[in-house]
């Protein structure tokens, strides 16, 4: 197994933001490093973590341990997400 992660990280590791594949050489990001390393501005974007159907926010400074496979989502900061956008819905 060590030899496995050794060699991922000698050949760097397979992620994804906004379904645009990137390869990063190190084992652990902060999510402003993911969102520069994918060409957005961290003060314009904030960056998610996708874990099947729930999305976790990474914040700027917050470490995450790099695997195979991972997927985020940058999406602008004046953007709502995960929320309902229907004014029909809100509650008064």
């Amino acid at each position: 197994m060590a030899n496995k992660v050794q060699a991922q990280s000698m050949n760097g590791f397979v992620i994804f933001v906004n379904k645009k594949e990137l390869r990063v050489a190190e084992n652990s990001l902060t999510g402003s490093q993911i969102l520069q390393r994918a060409s957005f501005d961290p003060n314009q974007y904030d960056l998610f973590l996708v874990q099947g159907q729930q999305s976790t926010q990474i914040g700027r400074d917050q470490s995450v341990e790099i695997r195979n496979g991972l997927h985020f989502n940058a999406i602008l900061k004046n953007v709502p997400y995960g929320e309902d956008l229907d004014p029909r819905c809100a509650s008064s």
